[in-house]
């Protein structure tokens, strides 16, 4: 391998990969789905299709390589994380089998006659010499067998006091498949349900600004997801609860059920243009609370035709969507 050069879109997702070696050249594109699961690779020079990738949610479940009009299905097992673990035939025959340290690094057993990328959530091994046994992991590269970037954050010290750890050094708990500035703590499913609610959310003028500007921060925020009817903001991170709904108390809309997505626009409300939060004695608890419902949340609600709250009060309604 002499060369690889690679190609990029408008949100950052490698899009292409020329292999060089001597005078003879191989290309590949990819091809993504909304949300960012790689479901094809074709040549880039016929268009042929060489793979194609199943998905269940955020969990891979098997991969459909093609010759010419032959196609062969391998199915995908995978971890808690949902980090492919082995691949299987239709003969139930592995074609692939790896330990994967908690850092990511695949130790492939034996001899394999299949292969696939796919490393922890949002990571891609790189074969080529260009970036041998590091994965590529969106906005950095990583190496699976430090457990660390080898580029430092682009937030810099701002992102906490080790620009090149990854998930804080807890990989058995969370992952960090892009780097966003709103990055999501949590489990690998939780990732695609945020990103649900944040395009839910910005449909509201008020809260695409919110949202906006806390991308464009210099700060990291993190969304950290629970099941356990924690909706708060806390140090410019966001604690949220996708699975509980609030029943509206008193009011015109009495009883009736906000969605979580309205709940984690409230509490990204927190983080931006917050006020000291005296008492108010008046059934929003405090001035902060008062802002965010009668402002940011109220006319959010409208827009997205939901109940809207006179106070700061409300049940929480479990339902697993």
């Amino acid at each position: 391998m002499d060369a690889a050069n690679y190609g990029y879109d408008y949100r950052e997702q490698r899009v292409w990969r020329r292999l060089i070696s001597g005078s003879t050249s191989t290309e590949i594109h990819y091809i993504f789905d909304e949300a960012g699961h790689l479901i094809a690779e074709h040549n880039g020079y016929t268009g042929a299709v060489l793979r194609e990738y199943v998905w269940l949610d955020d969990k891979p479940l098997a991969v459909i390589d093609s010759t010419g009009s032959t196609k062969v299905t391998y199915y995908i097992h995978s971890g808690h994380l949902n980090e492919p673990q082995m691949m299987t035939n239709a003969a139930k025959t592995k074609v692939w089998d790896a330990y994967v340290t908690p850092f990511g690094q695949a130790q492939v057993f034996a001899t394999a006659s299949a292969n696939i990328d796919i490393r922890l959530p949002g990571q891609w091994y790189q074969s080529e010499a260009a970036g041998a046994g590091l994965n590529q992991n969106h906005h950095r590269d990583y190496d699976p067998s430090l457990g660390r970037y080898i580029e430092a954050d682009p937030l810099g010290i701002d992102a906490g006091q080790n620009p090149y750890a990854y998930v804080d050094g807890k990989p058995y708990d969370l992952t960090d498949p892009d780097g966003l500035k709103i990055g999501v703590r949590g489990e690998y499913r939780d990732y695609s349900r945020v990103q649900k609610a944040l395009k839910y959310l910005k449909q509201d003028p008020g809260m695409k600004r919110t949202i906006d500007k806390l991308e464009a921060d210099k700060a990291n925020h993190w969304i950290k997801t629970n099941n356990g009817h924690d909706n708060s903001a806390q140090g410019g991170n966001v604690n949220w609860d996708p699975n509980s709904y609030l029943q509206v108390c008193g009011g015109p809309d009495n009883g009736k059920l906000q969605t979580p997505d309205l709940g984690l626009g409230h509490e990204l409300s927190h983080l931006v243009g917050s006020v000291f939060p005296w008492p108010t004695f008046d059934g929003y608890e405090n001035a902060e609370e008062k802002r965010v419902i009668n402002g940011p949340e109220r006319a959010a609600a409208r827009t997205l035709n939901e109940p809207v709250r006179y106070n700061h009060k409300g049940n929480n309604v479990k339902y697993y969507q």
